[in-house]
């Protein structure tokens, strides 16, 4: 009779704490669910507020970040054309010894996407 009592009470303990620990998986399961759904938006929102894409004519200092925050992304190539002068930019960021983008010049952008990535953007400086 001691046997059968003391197995019920192991019995009871463990699918308790089997239950417990479903529970806690379950949880953090959720936890790892919304924290991706958290972590995506807020890249598009980096992406949409930061970044000026959706202008028609940037500024020099736009183009220069524009290139800096695709510098790291080998997929994206941006092309800069300044008085018949042209420069890419893949995987590599800005240097102004290198070539001069001025500041406060106003670019016309060119965006070109394969499906729903971004792939090249050109910028040319408006004639003035």
């Amino acid at each position: 009779m001691k046997n059968i009592i003391a197995t019920i009470i192991i019995s009871t303990v463990l699918l308790s704490l089997s239950m417990i620990g479903i529970e806690l998986w379950r949880n953090n399961l959720e936890l790892i669910r919304v924290t991706a759904i958290k972590v995506d938006e807020l890249e598009k929102v980096k992406k949409n507020d930061i970044l000026p894409l959706g202008k028609s004519q940037l500024t020099g200092g736009d183009v220069i970040s524009i290139i800096r925050y695709y510098s790291a992304d080998e997929e994206v190539k941006v092309e800069v054309n300044v008085e018949g002068v042209e420069k890419e930019y893949q995987l590599e960021g800005y240097q102004q010894e290198g070539f001069y983008i001025p500041y406060e010049a106003i670019f016309e952008k060119q965006v070109f996407y394969e499906g729903n990535k971004l792939r090249r953007i050109i910028f040319t400086l408006k004639n003035q």
